[in-house]
């Protein structure tokens, strides 16, 4: 069954248990259920509804991967509302192999969207059919920020991940997180079933002057199939107000998502920091080794709390079993 970080992971775990229940592998359901996700307006973290980057402009970051390598990952694409649907494009165009004559597994920026407009995946520089790419929600907060940086970005992490409120790491088991509870999601977790209320990454647009930004969150997602197949996404509209072009873990292999034979792990968090780490490789490498899921994850959060202990992160995970 399908696992999620935060609770407006509820939307992409609901989506692909109903892919699943319906027949689908793994990795199909596991791109429907982030693409459920960037299409929410509400969430201010991932897709449609993501804050924009210091310039004023939306770049989204996605990634897929199944336990038999199959990959496909964006990274910083403009132009579009959701970026699982390349990433996803790309897995299936020989994401697997290395087919010659396919795409590569990742592409990024400019260059993400341009074959994503050849492919007829995206309708141009605004987007599938010259949609609009920011929400009036979205544009009110950059423009605050543009006109007072320091009192729209409050609350932000040093590295714009804001998982504040935290004294250190966070582990797939429920931890207080500052009120905004479990980071899991999933019909096999304590998690909240619903979203945000203003928190978790979401935010509906009530009018009103823009509330600071306090964090950024990404949503992973871990699907197992009926036949046992496991796959892993991401996506996230990244830190808000960052540097233009500015890459955080949740694209990256090994660093904010990784799946294999062994086990499938996602990863929240403090992402220009946690680059460095490798931690879903590094839960499923011990996932290999034979080490049951919550005691992976423990130690490889130990592990971050060691060597960077002002570090924050969330990690959901699952093994070959479920």
């Amino acid at each position: 069954m399908p696992i999620a970080t935060w609770p407006f992971g509820a939307t992409a775990v609901a989506t692909a248990a109903a892919a699943v229940a319906a027949g689908a592998a793994a990795l199909a359901a596991t791109a429907a259920g982030v693409t459920a996700v960037e299409h929410d307006p509400s969430v201010t973290s991932v897709g449609y509804g993501g804050l924009p980057r210091a310039d004023g402009s939306l770049s989204l970051d996605a990634a897929l991967m199944g336990a038999d390598g199959t990959l496909g990952a964006v990274a910083a694409v403009p132009g579009v509302r959701a970026a699982m649907p390349l990433a996803a494009a790309l897995a299936a165009e020989g994401g697997s192999k290395g087919v010659a004559g396919a795409p590569p597994p990742i592409l990024v920026g400019a260059g993400a969207l341009a074959w994503a407009v050849d492919a007829g995946l995206a309708g141009g520089k605004d987007g599938r059919g010259g949609e609009v790419t920011l929400t009036p929600h979205a544009r009110r907060r950059w423009e605050a920020h543009v006109a007072a940086p320091a009192t729209a970005a409050a609350g932000r992490r040093a590295h714009a991940t804001g998982l504040q409120g935290l004294g250190g790491p966070v582990e797939e088991s429920p931890l207080s997180d500052g009120g905004r509870g479990d980071p899991r999601v999933g019909s096999n977790s304590g998690g909240s079933d619903g979203g945000d209320g203003g928190n978790g990454g979401g935010g509906c647009d009530h009018g009103g002057p823009p509330p600071p930004m306090d964090h950024t969150d990404t949503v992973g997602l871990i699907v197992r199939d009926a036949d046992g197949g496991l796959a892993v996404g991401t996506a996230t509209s990244g830190a808000e107000f960052a540097l233009p072009g500015r890459v955080g873990d949740a694209p990256v292999v090994g660093a904010g998502f990784y799946a294999s034979a062994d086990g499938a792990a996602a990863v929240t968090g403090d992402g220009d920091r946690l680059l460095r780490h490798l931690l879903a490789a590094g839960v499923v490498s011990r996932l290999a080794a034979g080490v049951p899921v919550a005691d992976a994850v423990r130690g490889v959060v130990a592990a971050l709390a060691a060597a960077d202990p002002a570090a924050a992160a969330a990690v959901v995970a699952m093994d070959a079993g479920g």
